[in-house]
């Protein structure tokens, strides 16, 4: 079989289905441990983009008020099981970004504004708390949140959410028992609230989250700061505390100046990640249960030495990590990373690698 140029990959949530989503050119959705499965004909042309909660998908295309939601079980009032839901943005306005929690969806349009769906019992989506998690008339229907300003970004955990500001400041929402929202509280959080710490007094230029903990890079120092669960010393900071209620420096790179600067970071349950413009990936924490992520810190991928290829991008799931390479003209590879832990494992060698895996179902032909 001819494969296709990635054009966005994703992965799952779901506690016992360790599932990654990678759409191709072709819209071939894959899902392991099947062959790629073609999305349904009505979706041709209208999703260029997926992403993953647990249990249901949510596909979107750039510009475009619709969203569409499969799986087994979506964050829709009154949604049927294993069926194609289409939700629509109110007249006017379209998808810029769309990130997605345990059961909740946040969505960020081109003019700013942001829309919320789904379950609210940590205040996740920004409204007032929905009083029982267990029952599905408290699944928020799309909805328009208001933020202080226009939002350039959302960035959704489990069960928390962060909202950047055109202006570089960050807010957040939901449950924070590890401190994942950054504001130095516990429990829950209702209302959007400015990320506490050091944040407060620097231009935030990114953020990104999974699970329970959050990281955010910083536009004049390019610092990162790092809050939320650091039960594997994800963070790499200077504190044993196993829960940041409030963002610390951390220490992701050897050296600034030698290893340039990061041009993308990530995070997992139990790992963080960053990319350096030379191309090289740093880890902290817990990846696959190997030394260099056995609650530790090292170089995982260096690019130094391979003039051929380019690392573009990197991106984490629960317990994986995927990096994006580029290798001349048209041709791009998925790296692979991580370890096995239930009976569908999503690598191919259902042991701990100890090297990247190259996924057997990804070629290098790009059409």
């Amino acid at each position: 079989m001819a494969l296709q140029r990635i054009r966005s990959f994703a992965f799952s949530f779901v506690p016992k289905h360790w599932h990654r989503l990678i759409l191709t050119r072709q819209l071939r959705l894959w899902v392991p441990p099947t062959s790629p499965e073609l999305l349904p004909d009505v979706v041709k042309g209208a999703v260029t983009k997926v992403t993953r909660g647990v249990g249901f998908s949510v596909g979107y295309s750039d510009s475009s008020p619709l969203l569409w939601f499969w799986g087994e079980d979506p964050p829709i009032s009154g949604g049927g099981r294993g069926m194609l839901e289409e939700v629509s943005l109110p007249r006017g306005q379209l998808v810029k970004q769309v990130s997605v929690g345990r059961r909740h969806v946040v969505v960020l349009t081109t003019s700013g504004e942001v829309f919320s769906m789904g379950l609210n019992c940590f205040g996740q989506c920004g409204f007032p708390l929905s009083p029982s998690p267990s029952s599905p008339g408290n699944l928020l229907p799309l909805q328009p949140l208001h933020t202080p300003s226009p939002v350039v970004k959302v960035c959704c955990g489990l069960d928390h959410t962060h909202f950047l500001t055109s202006e570089g400041l960050l807010y957040s929402c939901g449950w924070s028992d590890d401190g994942q929202t950054g504001t130095g509280c516990r429990g829950s959080l209702a209302t959007p609230t400015r990320v506490a710490g050091d944040v407060m007094t620097e231009r935030v230029r990114d953020v990104q989250c999974c699970a329970d903990t959050s990281l955010a890079i910083t536009e004049s120092s390019g610092g990162i700061y790092g809050w939320g669960n650091n039960e594997y010393r994800q963070l790499h900071i200077e504190s044993s505390d196993m829960q940041v209620f409030e963002p610390w420096k951390v220490n992701l790179l050897p050296n600034q100046s030698d290893a340039g600067e990061v041009v993308a970071m990530t995070i997992g349950s139990s790992f963080s990640a960053t990319l350096t413009e030379r191309g090289d990936i740093y880890v902290a924490g817990r990846l696959g249960g190997r030394e260099k992520g056995g609650e530790g810190w090292g170089l995982l991928h260096d690019s130094g030495s391979r003039s051929n290829e380019e690392v573009v991008d990197v991106k984490a799931g629960l317990h994986y990590l995927a990096a994006l390479v580029r290798e001349g003209k048209g041709h791009q590879r998925l790296l692979l990373w991580g370890r096995h832990s239930t009976k569908t494992p999503p690598l191919a060698d259902p042991h701990e690698m100890e090297l990247p895996s190259s996924h057997p179902e990804l070629g290098r032909r790009s059409s």
